[in-house]
């Protein structure tokens, strides 16, 4: 047996807008989210192009003790998908969390824990680094936050497979409730690789490009 699915609910938080109206009206009055990137870091590269998230504050967001343990990636993850929640109307009791999961894509995870830690361990010298690291970093924080928040007990897979991800996870939530495992799914992606040594990477592989008018 297979079942209709729609979509209820939509959110975002990415470099062309804040929430899906901004990010609709922007994109068809031809705004751009590519612009020069204003990172410390910025004179290390050769490509000094990018599209970053501006204007994001986590602080309008989230409490000083909550960003201690939320990563960039996760707190605009979180946002978005409190935007869909809410857009979706979804109130759902006790008895419904079980049938509720969260699908999302990821490649990279926490970038700038990684690089921090690399930092403090290689460059300085200190054998100490943030002892929440591991959970800030790791790829799928971002949906185990959301099922936390929203108490959801259904199937939670962060899907890593490069620029597919998202698609990949929006498909398999799909089918997820076509063939009956469960009744709603919040399905997406998320990512904050913004960071010296992931643009280095790309840099590297030559898939970054200079652009000017």
């Amino acid at each position: 047996m297979t079942r209709r699915v729609v979509i209820t609910g939509l959110g975002i938080v990415s470099p062309v807008g804040h929430s899906p109206e901004q990010f609709f009206s922007n994109l068809m009055a031809w705004h751009s989210g590519i612009k020069h990137l204003q990172h410390d870091f910025i004179d290390q590269l050769a490509v000094r192009i990018g599209a970053p998230v501006e204007d994001f504050k986590p602080t309008d967001h989230f409490s000083k003790i909550q960003l201690t343990g939320i990563e960039r990636f996760s707190q605009m993850a979180l946002v978005a998908a409190e935007q869909a929640v809410q857009d979706a109307q979804l109130h759902l009791d006790e008895s419904e969390y079980p049938r509720v999961g969260v699908h999302m894509g990821c490649c990279l995870g926490g970038a700038a824990t990684l690089e921090e830690g690399y930092i403090e361990v290689f460059k300085r010298d200190n054998p100490r680094i943030k002892p929440l690291s591991v959970l800030l970093s790791m790829n799928n924080a971002a949906a185990s936050h959301i099922s936390i928040k929203y108490h959801l007990q259904g199937a939670n897979i962060t899907y890593s497979t490069a620029c597919a991800s998202s698609a990949i996870a929006i498909g398999e939530a799909y089918r997820q409730i076509k063939h009956g495992y469960a009744e709603v799914m919040l399905a997406g992606g998320f990512e904050a690789m913004l960071t010296l040594g992931a643009m280095k990477a790309w840099e590297a592989l030559r898939t970054l490009a200079a652009c000017r008018t």
